[in-house]
């Protein structure tokens, strides 16, 4: 039977998932993939893959979360926002996405942190960060331990980790109170993940 090679395949796939990634649901849609497929359903195949897929990249981007800092005294954070494949995401070519904002109490300032990984646009801006020249026409380079970064006219910081992933830190708040936020932020826990 043709199926067979295939099956195999899914099943290969559901073994070599890490344990974190095996929620129900997860587990469930790649049972349902695997049935449609025996059943030579490629279409719903296909479609529980994807959920399957995008499910493992919701969870991903909730533990990616985490390596955004907490609020300083004197702010507040909001909930992170997690996507493994939102608008935002979709816009930029897909990835996985996180954001959060701070507000400082009793102002209106706030401080925007943003992280888009493993998307093609992060890809292209690194290439276009790499090189001197054009970050020049951008703003000014910055330095976040060993990544490169920018900052722009705008006032806000745009800083590439390992080539995958593009953190934005931005908002109405002062250049200092940005730098400070993004230098809290987990560059090393982002290349690894």
């Amino acid at each position: 039977m043709r199926l067979k090679p295939a099956a195999a395949v899914i099943a290969a796939v559901l073994l070599a998932a890490p344990p974190a990634a095996f929620a129900d649901d997860v587990k469930d849609a790649i049972q349902a993939a695997l049935e449609a497929y025996e059943a030579g359903d490629l279409v719903e195949t296909k479609f529980s893959l994807d959920t399957a897929s995008q499910l493992i990249s919701e969870q991903r981007a909730a533990t990616l979360a985490e390596v955004l800092p907490a609020a300083f005294d004197g702010w507040t954070a909001e909930d992170a926002e997690a996507s493994g494949m939102g608008v935002a995401a979709a816009m930029f070519g897909g990835g996985t996405t996180v954001s959060r904002e701070y507000v400082k109490t009793g102002s209106r300032d706030n401080v925007e942190v943003a992280l888009i990984l493993d998307s093609p646009m992060v890809t292209q801006f690194a290439a276009i960060m790499s090189s001197p020249q054009m970050t020049a026409s951008m703003g000014k380079s910055a330095r976040f331990g060993r990544h490169r970064g920018l900052e722009t006219s705008e006032g806000e910081f745009q800083i590439v980790v390992a080539n995958r992933a593009l953190v934005t830190v931005g908002g109405s708040a002062s250049l200092e109170e940005k730098r400070a936020y993004a230098e809290k932020i987990d560059f090393d826990a982002i290349a690894n993940f």
